[in-house]
C-alpha cells in the first residue's frame, strides 16, 4: 500500500461516521483499484462501485477535497509515487544480471496478475470475435513494445494474412 493509499484510508476513517453506505462502497472500490481510479471518471468509478456519479462527487466533498478533480489528483499522486518507488527499487536492487532478471520477472508477474484480475472470459471472447471478424488487423507499438508488436503482427499474418503494423 502506497503512502497515498494509506492517507486516503485514513481520510476515510476520520470521516467514517459522515460517510453514507454508498460512499463507503466507493471508498472500498477506490482502495481496491487505486491505480485504475487515477484515470477513471467519476461516472466510471460510480458504475464500478454500484452507485451514482453524484455519490462519488459527494464523497470527494465529504473527504474535504474541493471536488472530484482534486480527489483524483491526489489518487494520481499515489500512482506516480508507486511508480517512482518501483523504479528506485529497481535501480538500487539490480546491481547484477541475476538481480535484473529477478526484478523483470517479478514486474511481469505483477502485470500478469493485474491483467487476470481485470479481464473476464467474456472480455477475451469479445476481443477474439472482433479480431476474427476484422477485414484487416492493425497493430501499434512504440519504444519498448515495438519488438513485441512486430512479433504479434507476424504471428497474426501467419494466422490470418491481414495484419499490418503502423
Amino acid at each position: 500500500m502506497t503512502n497515498a493509499q494509506k492517507e486516503f484510508s485514513q481520510l476515510m476513517w476520520l470521516n467514517h461516521e459522515r460517510l453514507t453506505r454508498g460512499q463507503r462502497c466507493v471508498v472500498d472500490y477506490i482502495l481496491r483499484h487505486f491505480d485504475d481510479c487515477a484515470f477513471h471518471t467519476s461516472s466510471q468509478i460510480g458504475k464500478q462501485a454500484g452507485v451514482s456519479e453524484t455519490t462519488v462527487i459527494r464523497l470527494a466533498n465529504t473527504l474535504n477535497f474541493a471536488g472530484f478533480a482534486e480527489m483524483q489528483k491526489f489518487i494520481r499522486s499515489g500512482l506516480v509515487e508507486s511508480r517512482i518507488d518501483r523504479v528506485g527499487r529497481t535501480q538500487s536492487e539490480m546491481r547484477d544480471a541475476r538481480g535484473i532478471l529477478n526484478e523483470i520477472a517479478k514486474i511481469d508477474s505483477e502485470n500478469i496478475q493485474h491483467t487476470l484480475r481485470h479481464i473476464t472470459a467474456a472480455d477475451l471472447e469479445e476481443v477474439a470475435d472482433t479480431i476474427l471478424g476484422a477485414t484487416s488487423i492493425c497493430t501499434v507499438g512504440m519504444r519498448s513494445s515495438a519488438a513485441t508488436v512486430s512479433y504479434l503482427t507476424a504471428a497474426l499474418n501467419q494466422l490470418f494474412g491481414n495484419a499490418i503494423s503502423l
